[in-house]
């Protein structure tokens, strides 16, 4: 198994974010710029150690640069079994699992680095690493300053963290000399963290966290403070508060890591500090420090010596692209209010305009179409989903609908590009007069006219893609792939057959997945692009019919960055 390390302050360098200049994954810089208010990017490619060495500065940049280097490792399709962060990397842990969104973990990392930059300046402390001493000892050497002096970090054997008033760290010091220490040094940071002179800070998170909300996270992250794993929101919320005045636990963090059957780590962001501290604490352990693009390739090689090969991700699955609306079609949703679309936002971790719609099985090419609109009017990207669980409203003793019905989601992400992919042509309609030919009632089941769906569904089919295919100036001929609404194998194949499409040329996946309404095309369509049968410039149809009895159609020019 493989776990994610994210650094913590003390990580950052001047200059971290100039071999990230130019790559896609900048595009997280350029959005903490705007959620903050702040260059972000002149902080990661222009600052000098001083500047950096501010903990509101170093916070931030650490967050975002290692968060910047998780989404080009996600575009890869490398995924972890576990993660940790140390102290600040917390954060990072979590934005990086969905457990907070990118624009709340930045927003709370802003809020954290200027309330322990306040509490420094408050209780005035300093930090001291202490080096070749076993853990009990310096504490020991901790009691006998008598004074305002704690350990702060455990972070491997014989490197300990100490931190308190400036006379409490000279006092440790010698005692710590004296009990064996090879070496103590002073550590460049402006307060006393991980101890009692951050209660200020703490108490001033708490509102910050409790607004973030820490939702369950998607993948087990193990907690500097007890050093256990955790993955549900309301646990992280006071473990984040109570961090700032307790010591990491990283050495322990470590050793779970591995008892949990860690067999690689690879530390994501700037320094390299933890694969060092990796090596220090598990003995014949595999580490890996990755911080630039180039480095990318040595991380795929590694993945595949520590772990076995996994299914690639696609593009578009990465968790931190900024999205301005999500259009969700659904026959199902959740609850009359609040919307489906609302929910989904929230588990997301988006900010943006969400809502639903509803047009049954043609109810994901309307979705389509609409989010092409709003990108006409300045929308940059869109998240359009197809969902439903057909299994609410299917009598599983009507063998007629209940061979067919089934439950699935499909979604997409739709960008404004230059010279991209784009709409050509596209049709949608409905004629309500045939409503009680498919229907469910509020409540009740679903009811079909199979004979007359099926009369008219071909029928409506036909004619609402071959207006699309006007609209855009192609014949069929054109079309190098239709994706028809997953209805059932006979519909599919008489309106193919009178579009005058091939089989070969169009997307089946009924087989697999049943009909599942809204969700149908975009998981044909998937299945299309995973098996590789399309490419940057072919024309896609896509045709659907729905109770209602609505229909409705695209032409579009597929374009995959």
């Amino acid at each position: 198994m493989l776990a994610f390390l994210f650094p913590g302050q003390g990580s950052q360098r001047p200059g971290m974010g100039r071999p990230w200049v130019g790559h896609e994954s900048w595009e997280l810089v350029d959005e903490a710029s705007a959620i903050t208010g702040r260059d972000v990017g002149a902080l990661l490619l222009d600052a000098d150690a001083d500047t950096l060495k501010d903990t509101r500065n170093a916070q931030l940049t650490t967050f975002v640069s290692s968060l910047m280097v998780l989404d080009a490792v996600e575009r890869l399709g490398v995924e972890p079994s576990f993660c940790a962060g140390h102290s600040l990397g917390e954060y990072t842990a979590l934005t990086a699992n969905g457990a907070l969104g990118y624009d709340d973990g930045v927003r709370l990392v802003l809020e954290r680095g200027d309330a322990m930059h306040q509490a420094g300046l408050e209780s005035p402390g300093a930090m001291s690493a202490v080096l070749g001493l076993d853990d009990d000892l310096v504490e020991v050497a901790c009691r006998r300053a008598d004074d305002q002096v704690w350990v702060a970090n455990f972070n491997a054997p014989g490197q300990v963290v100490i931190a308190g008033s400036p006379s409490g760290i000279e006092k440790a010091s010698s005692h710590a000399k004296e009990l064996g220490a090879k070496r103590v040094m002073s550590l460049p940071v402006s307060g006393a963290f991980h101890t009692p002179f951050m209660t200020a800070a703490r108490d001033r998170l708490r509102a910050a966290i409790s607004a973030a909300k820490p939702r369950d996270s998607d993948v087990p992250i193990v907690s500097n403070v007890d050093a256990l794993s955790h993955q549900r929101g309301d646990e992280w919320s006071s473990l984040l508060s109570a961090q700032l005045c307790s010591p990491v636990r990283w050495k322990h963090c470590l050793l779970e890591l591995s008892r949990l059957g860690v067999a690689g780590f690879v530390e994501l962001g700037p320094g390299g500090v933890l694969t060092g501290m990796v090596k220090r604490t598990i003995d014949g352990s595999r580490s890996l420090s990755v911080s630039t693009p180039d480095e990318l390739d040595q991380l795929l090689t590694f993945v595949s010596s520590v772990s076995p090969p996994k299914a690639p991700v696609h593009e578009g699955e990465h968790l931190f692209v900024a999205i301005d609306g999500l259009v969700l079609s659904t026959t199902t949703p959740d609850r009359t209010v609040p919307a489906t679309s609302a929910s989904v936002q929230d588990a997301l971790g988006l900010r943006c305009g969400a809502f639903d719609l509803n047009a049954a099985c043609s109810g994901f090419v309307y979705a389509y179409v609409v989010a092409h609109g709003l990108l006409a009017i300045g929308a940059k990207r869109l998240l359009v989903i197809g969902t439903d669980t057909l299994s609410r409203i299917t009598d599983w003793s009507d063998r007629g609908t209940a061979i067919l019905f089934a439950d699935g989601s499909g979604a997409c992400v739709v960008e404004a590009v230059d010279n991209g992919g784009q709409l050509l042509g596209w049709d949608i309609d409905a004629d309500g007069s045939l409503e009680r030919l498919l229907y469910a009632d509020v409540g009740g089941y679903i009811h079909m006219d199979g004979k007359e769906v099926f009369r008219r569904a071909v029928r409506i089919m036909v004619d609402s893609a071959q207006k699309s295919l006007a609209k855009a100036g192609v014949s069929t001929d054109d079309v190098a792939l239709c994706v028809p609404h997953q209805a059932n194998a006979r519909i599919i194949d008489a309106a193919c057959r009178q579009l005058g499409i091939p089989l070969e040329r169009t997307a089946v996946v009924l087989h697999e997945t049943g009909n599942t309404s809204s969700a149908s095309i975009p998981l044909a369509l998937f299945d299309a692009a995973d098996r590789g049968r399309l490419r940057n410039g072919d024309l896609v149809l896509m045709v659907g019919f729905g109770a209602g009895m609505t229909a409705a159609s695209a032409v579009i020019e597929w374009r995959q960055p």
